[in-house]
């Protein structure tokens, strides 16, 4: 009976024990740190840390006009900041990387989201459908791009239509030493198409101290 009751403590604890030796805190962020990227259509696009405050890091996309206010806790988006520095709380439109880490993360770990997107239909006019987000850190990975070499850890994420029910997953490979994501990896179907996201990596990048 004693030897019974142990097994089942160490099946509950073990993997518990292992997750947490790969526990990883969100990263520490420099203003300068910058992060270069080329997707599948060949576009190359920059993100760069403009300035850190008390709560959060402030992240400017090449792509968007508003940088992107990071809590230091998660690493999730709390709010965007427009030209006047005031806070802008609805960041629906940045979907699935709003809360794309939620920090700490570990081999095992699961989340969810969610946001609206406004699509149009061929010839159609333009509505609003709710996206359904899953995450989940799948494994540990070492993966080569052309920045280099990196230990990773690997985002699965899939979203979901809820008004079709049309779905998609995606792949991000998330390295503690660059600090970020450094590849992106899309389902090759047209789900994705419709939202503009397409295969990425990390060409270069630069930390600053």
């Amino acid at each position: 009976m004693k030897k019974t009751i142990l097994l089942s403590f160490l099946v509950l604890f073990i993997p518990a024990i292992l997750y947490g030796q790969d526990k990883v805190e969100p990263p520490v962020w420099n203003v300068g740190d910058k992060w270069t990227y080329k997707d599948a259509t060949v576009t190359t696009y920059t993100n760069e840390v403009v300035d850190v405050k008390e709560d959060v890091f402030v992240l400017k996309y090449q792509a968007l006009q508003n940088p992107a206010a990071f809590d230091k806790k998660t690493m999730n988006i709390k709010f965007l900041i427009g030209s006047g520095g005031n806070k802008i709380l609805d960041t629906d439109f940045l979907g699935s990387g709003r809360k794309l880490f939620d920090f700490p993360i570990f081999v095992g770990k699961q989340w969810t989201d969610s946001f609206e997107v406004t699509l149009r239909a061929p010839g159609g006019r333009p509505f609003q459908v709710t996206q359904a987000l899953a995450f989940k850190i799948e494994n540990i990975a070492e993966v080569n791009i052309p920045a280099g070499t990196f230990k990773t850890y690997v985002i699965y994420l899939n979203q979901k239509n809820m008004r079709t029910g049309n779905n998609g997953w995606m792949r991000y490979w998330y390295s503690p030493e660059v600090k970020t994501w450094i590849k992106r990896e899309i389902e090759k179907k047209d789900f994705w198409k419709l939202l503009q996201m397409y295969d990425s990596q990390l060409i270069s990048y630069e930390l600053k101290k």
